[in-house]
């Protein structure tokens, strides 16, 4: 599981996370490998991609059909994002029902945290939102995050 953490206030954002991936092999091994889980949605956009390989596979698509239309409002990258992901994730879960069991896995958890702010907009600041689901769930729950947000690296277990 991926560690995330966000720090907002009227004068900034901060998203962070860390980098790492494990992937367990058909022979029990587990192999730890390098994997970018931040992406930019735009000028005033970002995203971060916690925990299932999914979300990061989702992400980097989203960034690919995003950034080319240059949406300066958080909101609008927000409601788009929301829907390109919720498209993205009922044709996985739709893949995954039609193959046999235990040859393709629904991610316990698919978290997103998307964050920014938009320009001359009424808003008081920044704003990072989380996307969550649970077993497969739509549509993603919308959390609105305070000021200071943590995802622990396990999150089931602490």
């Amino acid at each position: 599981m991926t560690q995330a953490i966000v720090c907002r206030n009227r004068e900034g954002l901060v998203l962070a996370t860390d980098s790492c991936a494990v992937r367990e092999l058909e022979d029990g091994r587990v192999e730890r490998l390098t994997e970018r889980k931040l992406f930019a949605l735009g000028r005033h956009a970002a995203m971060l991609a916690v925990d299932a390989q999914l979300s990061v596979d989702l992400a980097g698509q989203l960034q690919a059909w995003l950034l080319p239309r240059d949406l300066a409002d958080v909101t609008d990258v927000l409601a788009v994002s929301h829907d390109f992901l919720t498209e993205g994730y009922t044709r996985y879960l739709r893949a995954a029902r039609d193959r046999p069991p235990g040859d393709h896995t629904v991610p316990r958890h698919l978290y997103f945290i998307i964050g920014g702010y938009s320009p001359g907009g009424a808003s008081s600041g920044p704003e990072a939102i989380l996307l969550d689901s649970e077993a497969g769930e739509l549509p993603f729950k919308e959390t609105r995050l305070g000021s200071v947000f943590a995802l622990p690296r396990r999150l089931l277990f602490e």
